[in-house]
Order: C-alpha cells, then structure tokens, then sequence
C-alpha cells in the first residue's frame, strides 16, 4: 500500500476524500496530518463550527450536545429525513457517552 510521505500529500489526500465525501477515510490522512505538523491545524480543513449560547439556553439544549452535533455536520451527517436523523442521533448518542 502506498502512503503518502509529505504533509502537502496528507492534505491532497484528505481534500479528495472530503470533497468525494468519503468522511471516513479522510479520518486518517488528516490525524497523519495533525502528526506530522505537530499541531491541530489539520483539522480546520473540515470547517468551523459555531456555538449559539442563546439558543443552547433558550432552547435548553445540552453544551457537549451541541458541539458533537457540529463536528458531525462537518463529517457529512445530516438530519433532514427520518433515517438520517436516526442514524446522526444514534452516532450523537455513542460519542457523548465517551465524552
């Protein structure tokens, strides 16, 4: 199996398995990425995630919640119909008990 030796490769890799939305498999090359540079900037190349404080309290939502449910919006998860709302609550559920 090749692998890919430079951090601009690591990058390459991981914009074409993200813009492919391949999610999962772009998991690796960016933790490589984050290795290889020593800092976290590798995940920015997922997006940004924004936290409304007045939602969260008005709407008396959980904070770790919150941010479990942004970072897999950035994955590609989805809950615009039933099956994927299922599938994104499922996932939201297992990450928060690690947590």
């Amino acid at each position: 199996e090749l692998e890919p030796d430079s951090v601009d490769a690591f990058k390459n890799l991981a914009f074409v398995y993200l813009s492919a939305q391949e999610y999962d498999n772009a998991i690796a090359p960016l933790q490589m990425l984050i290795d290889k540079q020593k800092s976290v900037d590798g995940y920015k190349y997922l997006g940004e995630i924004y936290i409304n404080p007045d939602f969260i309290y008005k709407n008396h939502q959980d904070e770790k919640l919150m941010v479990v449910h942004g970072i897999l919006h950035l994955f590609g998860y989805d809950h615009e119909y039933l099956k994927e709302r299922l599938k994104m609550e499922k996932k939201e559920m297992a990450l928060i008990k690690k947590i």
